[in-house]
């Protein structure tokens, strides 16, 4: 019995380990080589309450888009290939 509850409790401790180091990267793309076409679709494509991260990287290009990020959708991170070229806009004014 003590063997039983010893390995339950190893494999609790384990799997929450994997949860939290599970990291998905999805990449968006204006020409189509990515996952999606627009910062919105990858965004409304993570799950609600994740517990990993998903890394949102966009590629160089500029997206007219209105960004709205749920305040269920956590643990993302977007990141642009570069600074001065990855530029995102929307004329809301």
């Amino acid at each position: 019995m003590r063997k039983v509850l010893g390995l339950l409790l190893l494999l609790s401790v384990v799997s929450a380990a994997w949860a939290q180091e599970r990291q998905d990267t999805i990449v968006v793309s204006r020409d189509g080589t990515g996952n999606f076409r627009t910062l919105q679709e990858a965004i409304e494509s993570a799950r609600a309450f994740m517990d990993y991260t998903v890394t949102i990287y966009v590629k160089n290009g500029v997206y007219k888009e209105k960004v709205i990020v749920p305040s269920w959708v956590e643990n993302i991170d977007i990141i642009g290939e570069d600074r001065d070229k990855t530029i995102i806009t929307y004329d809301d004014h």
